[in-house]
């Protein structure tokens, strides 16, 4: 497979007779973040349950040479257990056999900013603070593929970052991740391969420009101007 973690190949998915993904061809290489963009009801939710073996194609394959155990996936709307929100960190590595994390953990909750709550009732808390959680705990299973359904959907503009920062660092400690969102901007933030998807498809990525700058007034002339620090 060269250097692509997993491959897809001639993949559709009907439900009844509604087509909601027709992908022809579609490859992901190794160690890299790769963000996948559409409005709601696209199709990238269906395509990460299918790479994630949660759902059976009608046809067509996903191919990788990884393990089930190998593949992490973090739902968009975060499920709960019973017990703490540590506890909730730990549950997949317990699923998995694998050592609890320790103070692998208390430093997983700290970069998410979840240290005060780590002994507060899971279920008890905000839905952001839940979303977090749920990435957290998928996180420290340490998968070699990661994938992520609109991970920052719930969150605020300081968590978003927060959250964009550790796919970033995930990625960096040669994970590879696989994301889902409505938001370009996001994607061209932290992903040099994107792909768009359109009633199932795979179609050129809209072209899009994002500007940074500041509006200041030139008194000499009473206008206002921006001035522009970076652009895409």
């Amino acid at each position: 497979m060269n250097n692509y973690l997993l491959s897809i190949n001639g993949l559709t998915k009907r439900f009844n007779d509604r087509s909601v993904l027709d992908i022809e061809e579609a490859t992901f290489e190794s160690g890299k973040i790769h963000v996948i963009v559409g409005h709601n009801g696209a199709g990238k939710t269906i395509l990460l349950r299918l790479v994630a073996g949660l759902e059976v194609p009608t046809s067509g394959s996903v191919r990788t040479m990884l393990r089930r155990g190998e593949i992490g996936f973090c739902a968009q709307r975060p499920f709960m257990f019973r017990g703490t929100a540590m506890r909730n960190l730990q549950y997949g590595r317990k699923v998995r056999k694998l050592p609890l994390a320790g103070r692998n953990g208390e430093g997983t909750m700290h970069r998410f900013g979840l240290t005060s709550f780590a002994n507060s009732e899971a279920k008890k808390l905000s839905a952001g603070e839940m979303q977090l959680i749920s990435i957290a705990r998928t996180m420290v299973c340490a998968p070699s593929l990661l994938l992520l359904d609109e991970p920052t959907a719930n969150l605020d503009p300081e968590r978003t970052r927060l959250v964009e920062n550790e796919i970033v660092r995930y990625a960096n400690g040669r994970g590879t991740v696989i994301m889902t969102t409505h938001a370009m901007d996001q994607a061209v933030r932290i992903s040099e391969n994107i792909l768009r998807l359109e009633n199932g498809r795979i179609v050129s990525p809209e072209i899009a420009n994002f500007f940074e700058g500041e509006i200041v007034e030139q008194s000499d002339r009473g206008e206002h101007v921006l001035i522009m620090e970076s652009g895409l």
